[in-house]
């Protein structure tokens, strides 16, 4: 089993973000992320740091899964066919990374809940 391995791998056609479509009402932010962030003995990336303070500012259970050496941060870069950590999943949907997340929690919070 992967350390990667993530619900689902699905984003548009473009690559860019799109807030998750919730079943339950229109415009309503997601509750669980996972967090894919680099923490190397000689580098914590603040990027990731970011992320998680961000993740959880929005009230969202975060499982943070860290990558701990260079070999898995290739090895999950190479998988996810992404250049850079940390990658963020909402309700199974890849954002991307750290500045991706920023404009989807922006968007979230300017799209009015019914």
């Amino acid at each position: 089993m992967e350390l990667w391995k993530t619900p689902d791998r699905e984003q548009a056609d473009d690559g860019s973000a799109v807030p998750a479509q919730s079943s339950e009402k229109e415009g309503a932010m997601a509750k669980e992320a996972i967090l894919y962030r680099m923490i190397l003995p000689e580098h914590t990336c603040p990027f990731g740091v970011r992320a998680k303070a961000l993740l959880e500012q929005h009230d969202m259970q975060v499982d943070d899964r860290i990558l701990s050496t260079r070999e898995e941060v290739d090895a999950f870069e190479a998988e996810h066919k992404v250049e850079t950590t940390p990658q963020i999943f909402i309700d199974g949907q890849r954002i991307g990374g750290c500045d991706d997340l920023e404009d989807y929690l922006a968007q979230a919070e300017a799209t009015p809940s019914n």
